[in-house]
């Protein structure tokens, strides 16, 4: 029997990881289905191993086919999640009304910004003129 490399500790924390990867990569959409031998991979990758064949069997075979399929379970849902309006995260008119509702914020915000830059110049200019007449008037204070 070969020495392992890695700890059962280790395998499940990187398996915790990967499942965390592949829920994500199921909510963003760029994944699609599980194939165990693929998800297999991504966890002796994971755990720094070249092969995904000693995951396969022993002690660390039963715990990774637990779970997969605990992860089956939860990806399921998570598909029937993404599939029902429950988890839209735009409930209401899409990503283009999204779009034009954050534009319009965006352009009132940039006309707010401006305005208080005009008014920080006039107050600028103002005392700028306040202080050369002071000065003119009563010269210097540190003199």
């Amino acid at each position: 029997m070969a020495r392992r490399r890695y700890t059962l500790g280790k395998l499940k924390y990187e398996a915790a990881q990967a499942k965390r990867q592949i829920l994500t990569r199921i909510k963003r959409g760029k994944l699609k289905t599980l194939v165990k031998q693929e998800i297999y991979a991504l966890v002796a990758a994971r755990v720094g191993l070249k092969t995904d064949r000693t995951l396969w069997d022993g002690e660390q075979g039963t715990y990774l086919d637990q779970w997969y399929e605990r992860l089956q379970i939860e990806v399921s849902e998570q598909k029937k999640l993404l599939e029902s309006d429950v988890y839209s995260p735009l409930p209401q008119g899409g990503l283009v009304a999204r779009l034009e509702e954050l534009e319009r914020k965006y352009d009132g915000q940039r006309a707010l910004l401006n305005e208080y830059k005009r008014a920080n110049d006039v107050l600028r200019i103002e005392n700028e003129d306040l202080r050369t007449r002071l000065i003119s008037k009563y010269g210097r204070v540190d003199q």
